[in-house]
């Protein structure tokens, strides 16, 4: 299957700090969010522009971005928080924070605005579950491990379902034994914050056969993935 590059925007969020000066006048509040939206469509490329730098370091390359950053009403950009989940996060979250830090906004807000915003890259979305992949594992176990979980599939996402979570993005914590199977885990986060998959995020998965060469004693795994993925959402 051709591997392709995908970004989703998962999360866009603008608060706005309660003003220190007059009321914003009639239809002001419209006209910022609105001029906001355009900047930021061609702001936040720069930061999409990371993953592009990540996949020339490895083809393969995944990995999950949270970002935030508040805009002054002078234009600059402070505040800003990266958390990045991928093989490469020291890296991929060095460059984000970098480029969201000189990032400028012209006309600025009135007041304050903190933006919070997720994405991620995968290489292949096409089956409905993105993995993302161990978060620091080698390629090699990385893909033995996707292709034990595969049978898990269908079970994790009709769970999902159910509990109204079926675009979750799901931050996991695996062991898996000498004997080759996952045999225990637990759901270190998730998003959207408060995403109610904590009763079966894991369940599912427990008992799954990692075909290869097994460990010669408990491995941890740390493996992130996202659930129900189709398409550019972004």
């Amino acid at each position: 299957m051709t591997t392709r590059i995908a970004l989703f925007a998962l999360v866009v969020s603008i608060g706005c700090a309660r003003p220190t000066g007059g009321a914003t006048p009639p239809g002001r509040g419209d006209s910022v969010a609105s001029s906001l939206r355009v900047q930021l469509a061609g702001h936040l490329d720069r930061a999409r522009g990371c993953f592009t730098e990540a996949r020339l370091r490895d083809p393969n390359a995944s990995g999950l971005v949270r970002y935030a950053f508040t805009i002054e009403p002078d234009g600059r950009v402070t505040s800003v928080d990266v958390d990045a989940w991928s093989g490469d996060s020291r890296m991929l979250g060095a460059c984000v924070r970098s480029r969201m830090s000189h990032l400028y906004f012209d006309p600025a807000p009135p007041r304050a605005v903190r933006i919070e915003r997720s994405f991620y890259v995968c290489p292949d979305e096409d089956d409905g579950l993105c993995r993302l992949g161990l978060v620091g594992g080698d390629a090699e176990l990385m893909q033995r491990v996707a292709s034990g979980l595969d049978a898990r599939t269908d079970a994790l996402e009709a769970c999902a379902r159910e509990v109204g979570a079926d675009d979750a993005i799901l931050d996991v914590r695996l062991e898996l034994g000498s004997d080759g199977r996952i045999m225990a885990g637990q759901l270190h986060r998730a998003a959207p914050d408060g995403t109610p998959m904590a009763r079966c995020a894991v369940s599912p998965l427990l008992g799954a056969r990692v075909e290869g060469p097994a460990p010669e004693e408990t491995v941890q795994l740390r493996y992130v993935y996202r659930l129900g993925a189709r398409g550019d959402e972004g």
